[in-house]
């Protein structure tokens, strides 16, 4: 089974225009994106400039029940037919394309679940984690890290196979999970490159090919086929489309791995200059630097290759953000932080020093404190942890030596505070925000209307003003002496 091919760099360019000869924006699909985040579910209708038409949100679903804690997807599958017969009520729908978070797969026998989705935050048994980490494939190969609980898809296929290995003897197919939604959809089944590619330890983004360890264990043999993104894999299943009320050619496209369709969301956006990083927020922050040095990167500090939906290896830093973040503002609303609280909290010295969480980052085995904090107020807590959101990701685009200009997209992408203070670290630096909060579903939507000649697709993204903040500088130096100590 091969990658697919790489004839279209034009996924990673940042730059560049399509409009048709007269200069208007030619015409496109109505478009539906399932998003499936670990927090959230969404499922976003995009009209043909990529603007959100309609957007319904329902919370991400786990289980704890036996075997092994695990992603509830019938509630969830229940909820995107409900969100998608909405939708389908106001729009006329001809393409359906999904994303979803990586470090999940779905094993497949006649047509049902052969096992629950195990959620990667699920911890193995030592035993299974011991075995493991004998047979793991070297960094240098995969440059995929060693990560905790099932961070590593690999980890949990060797977990599944063998603590249930007749359960698993049943596997007809695997499928990556943004593939699952589709199959689910379309009764397609098909893998893709940027999930397979997203610190799996399956894949070798330098050779474009499943990893040693895929193949000694034969799961590349159970790997559904390797399909682009973008590429259309069938029409909705005809009891679906009656049911939703969509045309029964409704296409369903392959899709790709969410932290991916957040860049592409760059791409989307026709951003001028190729010399850019972008970062994507929210539950995870992930640093990309296109064109970067993979041999820069260092397993240990979370550094990884994830791989374009082209098969181009980019060059990443990630940390959990988001939780790190909910963790120091303390049930303290992020979005309320100005820049006032900024000011006061710059003044009182306090710091956060890493980490809240034990899921990967650059500070692996540390415990997260938080120095000087007594007597802080709600909004300065806030501040505290935007502000250790961008001391981070600023110490993962050195690591990463990312060229000055950023792009910054999700979430955090809309606080004013965490742009703001990104663009003053350095002064040299100019940094552009995608304030919509939706980027992984306007860059997962672009696929569909990838080829269509468009100037540019969703929202333009603005300029980040910096904050002026008396002692900045100062107390991010103390901050970079402090864990480097």
């Amino acid at each position: 089974m091969s990658a697919p091919g790489r004839p279209k760099r034009e996924l990673l360019s940042l730059g560049g225009t399509a409009r048709s000869a007269k200069g208007e924006l030619m015409s496109g699909p109505t478009i539906a994106v399932i998003d499936i985040g670990k927090t959230s579910a969404k499922v976003l209708t995009l009209d043909r400039a990529g603007e959100v038409r309609q957007r319904h949100t329902c919370a991400s679903q786990a289980s704890a029940a036996a075997p092994y804690p695990h992603i509830d997807v019938e509630p969830m599958f229940q909820w995107v037919l409900d969100a998608l017969g909405e939708v389908a009520a106001h729009n006329a729908i001809d393409t359906i394309v999904c994303t979803a978070h990586g470090a999940a797969a779905a094993l497949i026998a006649d047509d049902h679940l052969a096992m629950p989705v195990l959620d990667y935050e699920a911890v193995p048994p030592r035993s299974v984690d011991r075995d493991y980490d004998r047979i793991a494939p070297r960094f240098a190969e995969t440059l995929s890290p060693r990560l905790p609980a099932g961070l590593n898809l690999g980890r949990q296929l060797f977990w599944q196979q063998t603590a249930f290995p007749a359960e698993f003897a049943r596997v007809q197919a695997i499928l990556t999970y943004p593939q699952y939604w589709a199959w689910r959809l379309c009764g397609v089944a098909a893998s893709e490159i940027s999930s397979l590619g997203a610190h799996t330890d399956l894949w070798d983004p330098r050779h474009g090919q499943f990893s040693s360890l895929a193949g000694q264990r034969g799961w590349d043999r159970l790997f559904a086929p390797l399909r682009a993104a973008w590429e259309p894999l069938g029409t909705l299943r005809p009891e679906m489309a009656r049911a939703i009320g969509v045309p029964a050619a409704c296409r369903v496209l392959c899709g790709v791995h969410d932290s991916n369709a957040a860049l592409l969301r760059c791409v989307a956006a026709s951003i001028s200059g190729t010399a850019m990083a972008v970062v994507s927020t929210g539950t995870w922050f992930i640093c990309f630097r296109p064109g970067g040095d993979l041999d820069r990167l260092d397993g240990a500090r979370d550094m990884l290759a994830n791989v374009a939906p082209d098969g181009t290896p980019l060059a990443c830093a990630r940390f959990m953000g988001g939780r790190e973040c909910e963790a120091i503002a303390g049930g303290g609303n992020l979005g309320t932080a100005n820049v006032t609280d900024l000011r006061r909290l710059i003044a009182s010295g306090a710091m956060a020093m890493p980490s809240f969480v034990d899921l990967g980052g650059p500070f692996p085995g540390r415990s997260g404190a938080v120095i000087g904090g007594a007597g802080l107020t709600g909004g300065e807590r806030a501040a505290l942890a935007i502000f250790y959101a961008a001391l981070v990701t600023d110490l993962c685009l050195d690591l990463l030596d990312a060229p000055a200009d950023l792009a910054l997209l999700g979430p955090f992408a809309g606080n004013g505070l965490y742009p703001a203070i990104l663009a003053a670290l350095k002064p040299e630096r100019r940094v552009v925000v995608d304030t919509s909060a939706d980027a992984t579903a306007i860059g997962a939507g672009w696929l569909a209307a990838r080829g269509s000649n468009l100037a540019a697709f969703g929202p333009p993204l603005r300029p980040a003003v910096p904050v002026v903040a008396k002692g900045l500088i100062d107390h991010a130096r103390r901050w970079r002496e402090r864990v480097a100590a």
